[in-house]
């Protein structure tokens, strides 16, 4: 039994690893697009847009499968199908990026864009049809496996790229002798490129995408000699322990709460924060771009962590700390509105950037995963797909809120 626990743990985590990370890798890769795409800065509300614009499918898939119990549990041929899309757009992306097409007299990444749709709807649907698979476990700690796994979807393409590195430039001194055999000091201008490039990174990933197949295989081998054992035990995994004595049921009120709660989560880490991170280190440059943008992917997982230990019981807990993730929003807004706060040689300014994208990055991806574990315990059948619905609605209109911020009232300066 308990290796049984152990595989389903792996299994889960890989599974989940499966989730997130073709956008997350792309997403990564911001720093290197932005100087070759033509919608240069524009382009991650571009990519928001995408993403988002197709997360209404996974609302429309979520609205029918609210009507079958079965498929809130889950839709296994649909998985496979999508962890194959995965691949195929994160390949399609790596020989298709530099190309553009003229629209209206402009250059657009239109096959790039493309190839970001085609990704987003595994991405999108993942939380109305990977995360309602956890349902059919009887271990409720697979949930926060499962968030964990999301959580390295972001980790292993952030430190990917901290090995490949982003295009910097540097001033090189260099002596001369002349003609007319004296010396001379020149400095020189010279630019340094990655480890390996954009193509050679998305080729890599498309690769690691077909991982969770396997695990999703094992998975549902694991479910079936877990419904074996339940006929056996009726209380295993937790001899000894049944449902009776912990009472884990939401009042109608405080389920929608948490469902509320779950979707502002989701506007702000799927959608708001990744289109205004740009904004918020225009001045700084490419270099503090790319460690920004890494890092509010890379401290996801590690918070992901936290509800094996610290387990927020209380929907109190819940708005306080979603306040410390109000006020780290703040502080990047306030650098996006105001570019003058951008001092590029003050590091308190640097730090002050660093501190409140990985409080934002952590604590949301915390308070996710705690919540997915309420609802789960609260609704063992449809607990985590009402989850995933409501993440998925609330970056619909996060994707919405960016485009009116970014776009349309332009409130930001490039």
């Amino acid at each position: 039994m308990k290796v049984l626990l152990i595989i389903s743990y792996i299994c889960v985590i890989i599974f989940g690893l499966g989730t997130w990370l073709s956008i997350n890798s792309l997403y990564t890769q911001l720093p290197l697009l932005v100087d070759i795409v033509p919608e240069s800065w524009n382009f991650a509300t571009y990519l928001v847009t995408v993403l988002q614009g197709i997360c209404l499918l996974s609302i429309v898939y979520a609205y029918f499968a609210s009507k079958s119990s079965k498929l809130k549990q889950g839709n296994i041929p649909a998985t496979i199908i999508l962890i194959f899309l995965n691949a195929g757009a994160l390949l399609m992306a790596a020989f298709v990026y530099p190309n553009t097409v003229i629209i209206g007299g402009e250059e657009h990444s239109v096959y790039l864009l493309i190839a970001i749709a085609l990704m987003s709807i595994p991405c999108t649907l993942s939380d109305v049809i990977y995360l309602p698979f956890i349902s059919r476990f009887r271990n409720n700690n697979l949930v926060v496996a499962f968030f964990l796994g999301m959580g390295l979807s972001a980790l292993v393409p952030s430190v990917t790229t901290f090995v490949q590195g982003t295009i910097t430039t540097k001033n090189i001194t260099e002596t001369i002798i002349l003609s007319n055999g004296n010396l001379e000091n020149i400095t020189k201008l010279v630019t340094e490129e990655p480890l390996f490039g954009v193509q050679q990174f998305l080729i890599g990933i498309s690769i690691l995408s077909l991982l969770p197949l396997l695990a999703f295989i094992v998975l549902l081998k694991v479910h079936e000699k877990e419904k074996e054992l339940e006929v056996k035990s009726p209380d295993w995994p937790h001899p000894g322990i049944t449902s009776r004595y912990v009472d884990n049921s939401l009042s109608k009120g405080m389920f929608l709460s948490y469902l509320i709660l779950v979707s502002i989560i989701g506007a702000l880490q799927n959608s708001i924060v990744p289109c205004i991170i740009p904004y918020s280190t225009s001045r700084f440059g490419a270099n503090i771009y790319h460690i920004t943008n890494t890092l509010f992917v890379m401290i996801n997982p590690f918070f992901c962590f936290l509800p094996f230990v610290i387990k927020i019981r209380k929907f109190i807990y819940h708005l306080g700390i979603f306040l410390i993730n109000i006020s780290a929003f703040t502080v990047l807004f306030l650098y996006a509105y105001i570019p003058k706060l951008q001092k590029t040689d003050n590091w308190f300014s640097h730090a002050i950037l660093y501190i409140a994208t990985g409080i934002l990055s952590g604590f949301l991806s915390w308070q996710r995963a705690g919540i997915g574990e309420t609802l789960r315990k609260a609704s063992k059948k449809s607990g985590l797909f009402w989850c995933g619905t409501f993440i998925q609605i609330g970056s619909c209109i996060g994707a919405i809120t960016s485009i009116l911020i970014t776009n349309v009232f332009n409130i930001f300066e490039s």
